[in-house]
């Protein structure tokens, strides 16, 4: 259909009108991850709150073994631990997810009906209450903002479309409603519905949850570390969920526009992405391309092709030129793809640092982790500020490579005291060093004076302390959690054991050995961690 453009504006106006629509809609996505982070703040708190209820109940002055904490609750602490799930599947009851509800009351009912539950069972089946409460919330609340997205921006295009090429606004009284807009919602768009991804989002919380809690209370950590490991775990739950917001919220905002295109009779739209060297290079090859509105599919020729994209879509008028030149106005330039901006911004600054800026944006992520890392390890020698070691990694290569370079060294001669903020950042390689360079000063260290029993016993004990840092600060915690149960620390009485039916060893050289071998370290673990070949 033949559409005449009004020629008192230009695309570029229409362009910028896009780009307000899109942040009209950002910032929608943005308040809903505030309510987003209120759930996630209040479900941490009241898990903080369980397990500290479970600790100050149960603990003895030496803490809560795991063995303590299977104890079966008594019938007072049943009831009470009964009225509980009663309480939950009252909420359940309410929810607008119905068949979400019905699962989880069926689960709670099961419990319920138990005549036996452990300490550990009872405190778990708190913390599954709180994230779903998370979970109900959360649906509702986006549910609410995602067909507030979708309706404002359906209008909004539509205005833009009416007033361009001058239709009557009666279009959207004959296409939009609110079934539509609830078929919408609801249309599972990239396979899996948004309620369906944050359920699988919410059991990985669960179950990481209750890992730290059994592990923790199998291996002695203290409360306090077990409690920050559940904040890490509910931090990176909520970040998933932000991303999940963000990838929605402009699949909302784009099916909108696509919905009014087709309404409005337009055939053919425009990919538009940003002239910025953050833009990736998917959305910098489709920048200023124009595609079938009926060919439309999202990650391939229209957003979100990834997550936290912002490119839009722009509806195209193929007589825009033609118009101009028929009203006697001189028509603008064509708007230049990205690569045309590019390649003058290489001509303008220089090929290396326009590809280092690129650099810097792209391993953003990664460079902070590195940064933090460094920033520990080297303390106020290392640049204060992420914006100064950005330049140094990637302008001062001859500065940057000596700090590379000397790296493990600084590391070694860290006291484990002084590396807190070290902790699961360290190379399965860094750490085995780090561990080897230790133990070797182990019989420095032991007091000579002792009896050579004492002296045994104080090797024994340096070893396992120095083995536990060392998988405290791995990064690579499912290796540690191997390790812990492969190759537990042994205690003194255990090791002399060992000597004696491995070695046939007997009296003092039993102690003699346990030191000598106290600064010895596994050779098949040294060769997997790669530092033999």
């Amino acid at each position: 259909m033949r559409k005449k453009t009004k020629r008192k504006t230009s695309g570029d106006y229409w362009t910028n009108r896009a780009l307000k629509r899109e942040k009209e809609a950002y910032l929608t996505g943005n308040e809903l991850n505030k309510k987003m982070f209120e759930f996630y703040e209040n479900a941490s708190n009241d898990i903080r709150k369980q397990i500290n209820d479970f600790y100050s109940r149960y603990a003895s002055e030496n803490g809560l073994t795991f063995d303590e904490a299977m104890i079966e609750l008594n019938k007072s602490e049943y009831r009470e631990w009964k009225k509980s799930l009663d309480e939950y599947v009252r909420e359940y009851e309410t929810e607008a997810d119905p068949i979400r509800a019905a699962e989880l009351k069926a689960r709670v009912d099961a419990r319920a009906y138990r005549s036996r539950i452990t300490r550990l069972e009872a405190v778990s089946t708190q913390i599954e209450g709180a994230v779903n409460g998370l979970y109900f919330g959360a649906v509702t609340a986006m549910s609410k903002d995602f067909a507030k997205v979708f309706e404002k921006s359906f209008m909004g295009k539509a205005e833009d479309l009416a007033e361009r090429f001058d239709i009557d606004m009666g279009f959207t009284q004959k296409y939009f409603s609110e079934k539509m807009v609830k078929d919408v919602i609801s249309y599972p768009w990239c396979g899996n519905h948004f309620s369906d991804r944050l359920w699988k989002n919410k059991e990985n919380l669960i179950f990481n949850l209750r890992d730290i809690l059994s592990r923790g209370l199998q291996s002695g950590t203290g409360l306090p570390q077990m409690a920050k490991e559940m904040a890490d775990k509910t931090g990176q739950s909520f970040k998933a969920a932000y991303n999940l917001v963000e990838s929605e919220t402009t699949h909302f905002h784009e099916e909108a526009n696509f919905r009014a295109y087709e309404a409005a009779g337009i055939e053919r739209y425009q990919f538009w992405s940003e002239h910025e060297l953050t833009v990736c290079s998917e959305c910098a090859a489709l920048d200023m391309k124009v595609f079938n509105v009926k060919d439309r599919k999202e990650g391939v020729n229209a957003p979100p092709m990834h997550n936290h994209c912002r490119c839009i879509t722009v509806e195209y008028d193929p007589h825009e030129k033609e118009d101009y030149i028929n009203s006697g106005i001189e028509p603008p330039d064509d708007r230049q793809t990205w690569k045309e901006w590019y390649d003058g911004e290489v001509a303008r600054r220089g090929k290396d640092a326009v590809e280092n800026e690129i650099k810097m944006h792209k391993n953003k992520a990664s460079d902070e982790k590195q940064f933090e890392k460094y920033k520990n390890i080297f303390k106020e020698d290392f640049p204060k500020t992420f914006e100064e070691f950005q330049d140094l990694k990637y302008n001062r290569t001859e500065e940057w490579n000596n700090f590379k370079n000397n790296k493990q060294e600084r590391l070694n001669s860290l006291d484990y005291s002084r590396m807190r903020g070290l902790k699961a950042s360290l190379s399965n390689k860094e750490a085995r060093i780090w561990y080897k360079t230790h133990d070797e000063n182990i019989p420095d260290l032991i007091d000579k004076s002792k009896p050579i029993e004492a002296q045994a016993r104080q090797a024994c004990d340096l070893r396992n302390k120095y083995r536990t840092q060392t998988r405290e600060l791995m990064a690579d915690q499912e290796e540690r959690k191997r390790l812990d149960k492969t190759r537990p620390n042994m205690s003194f009485n255990e090791l002399v054991e060992y000597k004696k039916l491995k070695y046939g060893l007997e009296g003092e050289e039993v102690y003699k050995d346990i030191i000598r071998s106290s600064r010895t370290t596994n050779k098949e673990y040294d060769k997997k961690a790669g530092l033999e070949e």
